[in-house]
């Protein structure tokens, strides 16, 4: 039977086992990593995608005090890699007594997985323009020497067992070393498993970002450094051989079998990238982590105004709020529609009524009847997709003292009153949201007799005499109207 040290045999056992060994590094490092330290930590696990190339925890952690370390989000975000590097270590102790050729190449291979590509990611996953586990591990700290520190043992560790590995891979190819070109085993060993990551990513259609790319010159270049001085001095040293059950075949049916299930795995159940991802859905996603699949909201405010010219005006308010998804797969679809018949309210709630506050000038309010989700024919407009969106967040408020209404409404001399209305977005930064629309309602007794906005603006009203409604669409944050003004007069 051939050796499997000549360079056919070699590649295709490197190859094999590195596609295990990279499935398995990446289910450690979500599952194993993110996943239970999010649970002991008192979070929320609920789905996971793992693949060769790439892998995903989604994971909901409580939120600490305002202004406090998030020591919890630190110990999910860099659980991932210490998880590799516990078990890689373990691995590296007990290398010794694995016997055979393939099972030690193959433990080889799951050192590079383990150490020296989580060691790697540490230490470039660190820089603040790349914005890894380690960086955001730092910035949830608010503690920038984290920054350093993560970048230079990430680095300096990377090379002291990137040269363990080498040497240990100079020690198992033994007599083979002389009979083949040096730098053979360095492009087959450490430049293939480069070659299957990039395979991996372009079946899922991933493209070759900044960090990748970055990433893999550094790999190549570790790579190829320790390699090198590993084999230095050690290749061609005469006499050199290795254990007469290293070159056997022994250990090739396990590692044969593992990667008949998990490519089918990969392929099928979980699906080929992050892109196209299936996953695995353990639970639906807590209400509190909603807002993790909307970059934005679309956001609508109708005010309805009643009352006669005795008793004054009356005011009620209800926002619509409806997030604008980034589902980017399948998994991500299922994980937003989960929300179609719930929602974080709690949090809806206070963001209406912050922004209440802010828009008409009183910060006592109360949600009456109750929050709700918009059924059959309620939809909220929004401006960055030019249509309605379903299911909106219906949260109706009104104030907690009525006669403080007149902070909200100016009267005039001849009677009328002025209504001053406030993009609560524009008045008060970090902007956090857009108010796609604004709707003004009134009673039959009411009649409007004049609305304008700030002159600077873009704004084209929408006037329905009939049902006594003006409607405001913006179409671009930065034309929105500042303030809006309306002229009421009142009757019995």
């Amino acid at each position: 039977m051939r050796d499997p040290r000549e360079p056919l045999p070699f590649t295709l056992l490197v190859l094999l086992g590195f596609l295990v060994a990279r499935f398995l590094g990446v289910a450690l490092h979500e599952v194993g990593g993110h996943g239970l330290a999010t649970l002991a930590v008192g979070g929320s696990f609920y789905a996971f995608y793992i693949s060769p190339g790439e892998g995903a925890a989604f994971v909901y952690t409580p939120p600490v005090a305002y202004g406090a370390a998030d020591w919890p989000h630190f110990a999910v975000l860099v659980s991932g890699i210490a998880a590799e590097l516990l078990v890689g270590l373990v691995l590296l102790l007990i290398y010794p007594r694995i016997r055979g050729f393939v099972p030690r190449l193959f433990a080889l291979l799951l050192l590079v997985v383990l150490l020296v590509q989580a060691l790697l990611y540490m230490a470039l996953g660190a820089l603040p323009f790349i914005g890894g586990d380690t960086a955001n591990a730092a910035r949830a700290l608010g503690a920038p020497a984290l920054y350093v520190a993560f970048f230079v043992a990430g680095l300096a560790w990377t090379t002291l067992v990137a040269f363990v590995v080498s040497r240990r891979l100079v020690d198992l190819l033994g007599d083979a070393l002389p009979r083949r070109p040096e730098l053979l085993y360095l492009a087959l060993f450490w430049f293939l498993p480069l070659l299957v990551a990039l395979a991996a990513g372009a079946i899922g259609g991933s493209a070759l970002g900044p960090f990748l790319l970055v990433y893999l010159a550094a790999f190549a270049g570790f790579a190829t450094l320790c390699y090198v001085l590993a084999v230095v001095g050690v290749s061609r040293s005469p006499g050199r051989r290795t254990a007469a059950d290293a070159v056997t075949w022994r250990g090739l049916t396990p590692l044969v079998l593992a990667a008949i299930l998990l490519v089918p795995a990969w392929l099928g159940a979980f699906g080929p990238s992050q892109g196209t991802a299936h996953g695995l859905l353990l639970q639906d996603p807590p209400l509190e982590a909603e807002f993790q699949f909307a970059t934005e909201m679309a956001v609508n405010v109708e005010l309805r105004v009643s009352g006669n010219r005795s008793a004054g005006p009356a005011l009620a308010v209800v926002f619509r709020f409806r997030g604008l998804p980034t589902s980017t797969s399948p998994l991500e679809e299922r994980l937003w529609r989960s929300y179609d018949d719930r929602a974080d309210f709690p949090r809806y709630v206070s963001e209406a009524t912050f922004r209440c506050g802010t828009m008409l000038g009183l910060s006592e309010w109360r949600v009456d009847p109750g929050p709700y989700i918009g059924g059959a024919g309620d939809a909220v407009w929004s401006a960055s997709s030019r249509r309605l969106r379903d299911l909106p967040r219906v949260i109706p408020l009104v104030p907690r003292d009525p006669t403080e209404l007149d902070r909200a409404f100016v009267k005039q001399a001849n009677g009328t009153y002025s209504l001053y209305v406030y993009d609560p977005y524009r008045a008060r930064p970090p902007y956090g949201g857009f108010l796609d629309a604004l709707n003004l309602t009134w009673t039959p007794n009411i009649q409007l007799l004049h609305a304008e906005v700030d002159g600077f603006a873009v704004a084209d009203p929408v006037l329905d005499a009939n049902a006594r409604s003006l409607t405001y669409q913006n179409l671009f944050f930065e034309t929105s109207p500042r303030w809006y003004r309306f002229d009421l007069s009142l009757f019995d």
